[in-house]
């Protein structure tokens, strides 16, 4: 798609998967005017793709794995999502975040505790990789990325899914990574952040709209979507808020929003409910104690 006076531009959806993934993680190939870029890289090392720029809509593995099949390459994203993928320490901070919340050490041993303590290695090994190139590719934030200046390309922060997540505008497409994934409700680590992402998105200028996973969306395709996605997650929010009671755990408010007790199943369910409670903290509703494992929260 492009303007006859304008440059052409041409964007082929691939995706990849990899275990614990439930749908494919997308990555996007742009080519305009010979000048050929990635929207994320996927899961896997992209040895076979042409790219002169990759660029990073947030900072999770699979979408960011796929570097490591690249050297010498201009990287940008945001400066938050380069902090966080320089130290494997900053990574396993947010990483291990939901088991603090559940109490679940994942370098213990017994039951359930080392298969987590195995699937958490091979993250850690996955990051380590995407670390060790990072700096091997040239790397800038988003306002100092040295595209050409002829490409329609712009960088909006959009948090909620991560803090650190910016959306790729690029003429008639808006590429938002995880804060749309077509199919299943997006985890979002700030709920109100997100809900001022989805309005700024849906504000915004573009005809198409391409989700971290799942197909492209048109506009009303994607409207639709995300009034489900707001509908489902307001819901889920007024749940957990009448589950509260003056004290309980966080694997007991678990338990009663999604019916899981803090198994490795319950990692992504309570990454969001954190998301929820903080909106919740955020307006004076709840305290958490995360000093305590697992954590205790309490009605103001």
């Amino acid at each position: 798609m492009g303007d006859p006076q304008g440059p052409v531009v041409t964007v082929t959806r691939r995706e990849s998967w990899r275990f614990p993934l439930t749908t494919p993680a997308n990555y996007y190939i742009i080519s305009i005017n010979n000048i050929k870029f990635l929207i994320d890289s996927g899961t896997e090392p992209l040895n076979d793709i042409e790219a002169d720029y990759i660029l990073l809509t947030h900072w999770h593995w699979d979408h960011t794995a796929g570097i490591t099949g690249f050297r010498n390459r201009v990287v940008c994203a945001s400066q938050q999502t380069i902090n966080i993928l320089s130290s494997i320490d900053n990574i396993m901070e947010r990483v291990l975040t939901p088991l603090r919340a559940m109490g679940v050490n994942p370098y213990e041993a017994g039951g359930n505790r080392s298969i987590m303590k195995e699937f958490f290695e091979k993250i850690k090994n996955t990051y380590l990789n995407i670390i060790n190139i990072m700096n091997k590719n040239e790397v800038y934030e988003f306002q100092d990325c040295p595209l050409p200046s002829n490409l329609p390309v712009e960088f909006h922060p959009c948090p909620g899914h991560t803090m650190d997540h910016y959306c790729i505008r690029l003429g008639d497409y808006i590429f938002v990574g995880d804060n749309a994934t077509i199919g299943e409700s997006p985890t979002t680590i700030d709920y109100q952040a997100y809900l001022s992402t989805v309005l700024r998105i849906l504000g915004g200028k573009w005809d198409y709209l391409g989700p971290g996973h799942g197909p492209l969306q048109d506009r009303s395709s994607a409207t639709n979507y995300f009034n489900n996605i707001i509908t489902r997650k307001n819901k889920r929010l007024i749940l957990v808020a009448s589950s509260l009671q003056e004290e309980l755990s966080f694997n007991d408010l678990l338990y009663k929003v999604y019916r899981l007790p803090p198994t490795p199943q319950a990692y992504v369910p309570a990454r969001t409910l954190i998301g929820y409670l903080r909106a919740l903290e955020e307006a004076r509703v709840v305290e958490i104690d995360r000093s305590r494992e697992p954590w205790v929260i309490a009605k103001r």
